[in-house]
């Protein structure tokens, strides 16, 4: 329901002028209208007028808000038409400006009024029932309201009897942080981890900042928001990390149950025997490694003298221990992996997808540069608009004199105008405000193809970890020739000298490279860290950086020179304490 507010401004009406009428809040401040003067010049006018007329006394104007249920359907632009046909009605011989928030859930006005009557020259009447009265002020706001179907409180009591606890005034002033309370709290047991709900709340289209203190932006808001300062702190980024915790706790009777019912599932789908479920590569995971899991847990709670924190350890081990096995075996139920070239079969395809969205996602990123450099000379340009009509319209003697008073303002204009000409064909405010509305929505594109691709990478990284676990089952097997290599960075892999199906990597510790199969790859976290396994007598050429043949060597020697490097690394002398 609608209702309104009305305060007295004292000192002077600048402030006021200032916050009612931010672009942030106001979009770009094309929600602005002046009713009796310009909104660009307003304070400057309103002071000349209580010059002019001697006006004395603290009181200098007043400002009202007016508040739309959020749950009526009415644009920003509705709002904003009904609030100019307000300050009319009530204020006609008055200088008023109106302004338009979209910044809370609830769409609501502002109007700052002059003290001063144009006509009379008398100050606005404060009392209660006269026509400039703030009785009056309700009573016109409801009718227009009614008028265009939008709902207001009945029955509402004399004003003086009014208190907020009584009515649904938290209806019409439902703000942004109370959607975000609610998204979080729909979503919370859901996520996994803190980032988990981040990528939860990027889905449903919020915006996120991360940095000393997370911020996020909901649907239809201009503005970010400090989750630390959400509710006094009640979602702040360790309350919550303390809540996800609290709701993720393992329970060990839980976990045996519902592992059990993954290998009951999987026994009677794929008809595997009842003892493990095997891959091409024989991966196999034992219920009597879960047994002994459990075991192990049992005697640590009941082992006597035992230090808090060896305990915390090995807790923690076993946790991490039963979420490995839960994740392969959800991972094999939900994408029906049978065996091995199945899963090289899945991760080709994310591979493919992954390309795909990260392609996508580059091209708007390189719009978002672009929009970027030029979103402050766009408001230089559409704040200095009005100024430069004003100056362009008055007579020759006032045109010189603004023109010398504003010099640096049309200097800056003039340079933003000849930019945004040449780069976007900008001539005119309309064309200005078109293309901010564009740079708002590639923005809200770019954050929605970042929470598809971190969504899939995610996916990407289960299926990895599945590879890897495979690679270590067939290095357990007695008689086995596969064993572990070194693992590197992204930074250490030449794409240019790599193909779909060998990488070129350069030896860690060393500038030299070798080329090596992907199949005997696998990544440890996507695009970050990658594991590299050899098989026996396997033999490479080593290249140098400018791809020319230094020597060969056995993977069991660069595995060996590799551990040289690390253990000297690690007892290298350091420097004693003066």
């Amino acid at each position: 329901m609608t209702t309104t507010k009305r305060k007295a401004l004292h000192g002077r009406t600048k402030d006021c002028l200032n916050y009612i009428m931010n672009l942030d809040k106001t979009r770009d401040g094309t929600l602005v209208t002046g009713i009796n003067c310009s909104p660009e010049f307003a304070y400057e006018e309103m002071c000349m007028v209580n010059r002019l007329y001697g006006n004395s006394g603290n009181r200098v104007g007043y400002h009202i808000f007016q508040n739309f249920n959020y749950l009526d359907d009415i644009s920003p632009e509705k709002a904003h038409e009904l609030g100019v046909q307000l300050a009319k009605e009530l204020y006609p011989d008055y200088q008023c400006v109106v302004a338009t928030h979209t910044d809370k859930a609830h769409i609501h006005n502002h109007i700052c009024i002059n003290s001063i009557n144009l006509k009379t020259g008398n100050k606005l009447v404060d009392k209660l029932n006269h026509p400039e009265g703030i009785a009056y002020l309700r009573e016109v706001s409801d009718r227009i309201s009614r008028e265009n179907g939008l709902t207001v409180i009945e029955e509402a009591p004399p004003i003086g009897q009014y208190k907020k606890k009584n009515f649904l005034y938290h209806y019409a002033n439902k703000n942004w942080r109370g959607q975000i309370v609610t998204d979080i709290e729909s979503l919370i047991n859901e996520a996994e981890s803190f980032d988990h709900l981040l990528d939860l709340l990027s889905i449903r289209g919020y915006r996120i900042k991360k940095g000393k203190y997370v911020k996020i932006a909901p649907v239809g808001s201009d503005l970010y928001f400090k989750l630390a300062r959400i509710n006094n702190g009640e979602y702040s980024e360790s309350k919550l990390r303390q809540r996800i915790y609290e709701n993720t706790k393992i329970d060990i009777s839980y976990h045996q149950n519902n592992i059990y019912q993954h290998y009951k599932y999987i026994d009677e789908t794929n008809n595997l025997a009842d003892k493990h479920f095997d891959l091409k590569t024989n991966l196999m995971i034992k219920r009597g490694k879960l047994s002994s899991i459990i075991n192990k847990q049992d005697s640590i709670v009941f082992k006597q003298n035992l230090q808090y924190n060896k305990y915390q350890k090995r807790r923690y081990e076993i946790k991490k221990q039963l979420n490995q096995m839960k994740n392969i075996l959800t991972i094999l139920n939900d994408t029906h992996i049978k065996d091995y070239d199945d899963l090289m079969l899945k991760i080709s395809d994310a591979e493919a997808i992954y390309k795909d969205l990260k392609d996508n996602l580059d091209e708007i990123k390189q719009k978002n540069y672009l929009y970027q450099d030029i979103q402050s000379i766009l408001k230089i340009y559409v704040e200095l608009f009005s100024l430069s009509e004003l100056i362009e319209e008055e007579n020759i003697i006032n045109n010189k004199a603004m023109k010398h008073t504003y010099q640096k303002e049309i200097k800056m204009f003039e340079e933003a105008k000849k930019e945004l000409n040449m780069k976007f064909h900008v001539n005119s405010l309309e064309d200005a405000k078109e293309l901010m509305v564009q740079t708002n929505k590639n923005k809200r594109l770019f954050v929605e193809e970042l929470s598809k691709i971190r969504v899939h990478i995610k996916h990407m990284n289960a299926l990895y970890e599945l590879k890897n676990q495979i690679f270590e089952c067939d290095i357990k097997k007695e008689n086995d020739n596969l064993f572990k290599g070194f693992s590197i960075n992204t930074n250490m892999i030449d794409y240019k000298r790599s193909n779909d199906n060998i990488l070129c990597v350069r030896i860690p510790y060393t500038n030299n490279y070798i080329y090596i199969s992907k199949n005997q790859c696998s990544w440890i976290k996507f695009n970050e860290r990658l594991q590299i396994y050899f098989i026996e007598d396997q033999e490479f050429k080593i290249y140098d950086k400018n791809n020319h043949e230094i020597e060969f060597k056995s993977a069991e020697h660069l595995c060996q020179d590799n551990e040289t490097y690390i253990n000297k690394y690690r007892n290298k002398d350091l420097p004693k304490n003066k």
